[in-house]
C-alpha cells in the first residue's frame, strides 16, 4: 500500500511493502515486500530487503543496501559521502556506482536505533545493534551493540535473552 501523499518516483516497491504520507522512494530504490517505510522518511537509491520498518522521518541515501528483518529507527541517517561539497551538478551517482563514494551495507536482522547516525562506508554485521543517537564511525560486528561511545558488546542469540539483557542495564 502506498500512501496517496507519498511520493515515489522511479523506484520499485513490492505491491505488498507499505509506504506512509510524506515518505519519498526515489531514484531507483528497491523496497521488497512485508516491509514498511514510515511517514516522512527519505528511500533515495536503497535496496531494502524483506520485512523491515524504516522509521519515520529516516534518511537512507543513495547506495545503501538493507538486508531482511532489519529495524531502522525514526530519525536515523545513514550517510554515503565521505567529502561533501556543494556542487552545481549536484550528487555524482556514477561515482557512488564506480566505487569513488562509500556505501553503506546492513545486513540481515541489525537494528539501528532513533537518530543514530551510520557514517558513510560501514557494515552492520547480521543481528547487530545500534544504540539510539550512536554515531557509528567503524564497522560493527555481527552480534554486538553498539554503544554511544563507540564500545561494541556481545549480544546473545536469543531475543527473548537480548531483551532481558537490555532490561537489566
Amino acid at each position: 500500500m502506498i500512501h496517496p501523499l507519498a511520493h515515489v518516483e522511479g523506484s520499485a516497491v513490492s505491491e505488498f511493502a507499505t509506504v506512509w504520507q510524506f515518505a519519498s522512494v526515489i531514484r531507483g530504490a528497491m523496497v521488497e515486500r512485508e516491509t514498511v517505510i514510515g511517514a516522512g522518511a527519505m528511500v533515495d537509491g536503497v535496496r531494502i530487503g524483506r520485512n523491515c520498518r524504516i522509521g519515520h522521518n529516516a534518511s537512507l541515501h543513495p547506495g545503501t543496501s538493507i538486508g531482511e528483518a532489519c529495524f531502522i529507527g525514526p530519525g536515523a541517517i545513514v550517510c554515503n559521502d565521505q567529502w561533501p561539497a556543494v556542487s552545481r551538478d549536484g550528487f555524482d551517482m556514477e561515482a557512488l556506482l564506480e566505487g569513488e563514494r562509500k556505501t553503506v551495507i546492513i545486513e540481515d536482522g541489525a537494528s539501528i536505533g532513533a537518530g543514530a547516525i551510520i557514517l558513510p562506508g560501514i557494515r552492520i554485521g547480521a543481528g547487530a545493534v545500534v544504540a539510539a543517537g550512536a554515531v557509528v564511525e567503524r564497522d560493527v560486528t555481527p552480534g554486538c551493540v553498539y554503544r554511544r561511545n563507540g564500545y561494541q558488546s556481545f549480544v546473545p542469540a536469543d531475543r527473548h535473552e537480548k531483551r532481558m539483557r537490555f532490561a537489566k542495564c
